[in-house]
């Protein structure tokens, strides 16, 4: 089963880099006096979670689509890791598709060129999961 996010399918399984990361609502904080006041909420529940993944060998217009997902600030369902457990997602507003290259690992300016039909990326997308 392939991973996806809305109509953007992906060639390979998403890389999920923070997926078992722990998530603890809450703050440590040291006052003036040098006291330690620490916060912790209640609710660490599977929404609203932050998940940080990797795509590969993927198609400049799914690299296009991507960027276009993310602006318009929108919601998909998501299939992360192509396994067939799916949830719905939108993008991170500050970064959402990040530190995307050639898969050669070099830029590529595409006012000077167009590419080609087997010209593929790599990068970064910054994902929110809404809903499981």
């Amino acid at each position: 089963m392939p991973a996806y996010i809305g109509n953007v399918v992906f060639p390979y399984p998403l890389k999920w880099l923070d997926k078992n990361r722990p998530r603890v609502l809450g703050s440590d904080t040291v006052t003036r006096s040098g006291n330690l006041v620490m916060l912790r909420a209640e609710g660490n529940g599977p929404t609203y979670l932050p998940a940080r993944v990797l795509f590969e060998w993927t198609p400049f217009s799914a690299v296009t689509t991507l960027y276009a997902y993310w602006k318009s600030g929108g919601e998909w369902t998501a299939d992360l890791e192509g396994t067939g457990d799916t949830c719905t997602v939108r993008f991170a507003a500050k970064n959402g598709v990040a530190k995307v290259k050639h898969q050669t690992g070099k830029d590529v300016v595409h006012a000077h060129w167009d590419g080609s039909e087997n010209d593929v990326y790599s990068g970064e997308m910054n994902l929110i999961i809404v809903r499981t």
